[in-house]
C-alpha cells in the first residue's frame, strides 16, 4: 500500500466510493448523473468499479477542471484518504 502520506494521484478516492454527490453550482455534465429516488440527490455512480468520470487506464479525472465540490476537498491522507485505502485494502 502506498504511504497515504505520499499521494501520488493513485485514484483510489475515486475507486472506492459507489457514489459521488453532486450539489448545487457543481458542474458535472449531466450525461454523468444518476438521481437516486430513495433519497434524492444527484450524484455520480460507478461503472465497472470506479467513478465514471476515472479513467482507469490513465489513473486520472476526465473532468479534472470540473470536478465536484466533493472530489476538490479530499485531501491526501485526510479521513476520505485514508478510508478509501482501507475499503480498497491498497
Amino acid at each position: 500500500m502506498v504511504p497515504v502520506s505520499e499521494c501520488r494521484g493513485c485514484g483510489i478516492c475515486c475507486e472506492a466510493y459507489t457514489v459521488v454527490p453532486v450539489l448545487p453550482g457543481d458542474e458535472v455534465p449531466e450525461a454523468l448523473l444518476r438521481h437516486d429516488p430513495e433519497t434524492g440527490q444527484w450524484g455520480m455512480t460507478h461503472q465497472n468499479g470506479a467513478c465514471v468520470a476515472f479513467d482507469r487506464q490513465a489513473r486520472t479525472c476526465t473532468i479534472y477542471d470540473i470536478r465536484p465540490q466533493v472530489c476538490r476537498e479530499v485531501q491526501r491522507g485526510d479521513c476520505v484518504c485514508r478510508t478509501a485505502h482501507e475499503m480498497t485494502g491498497r
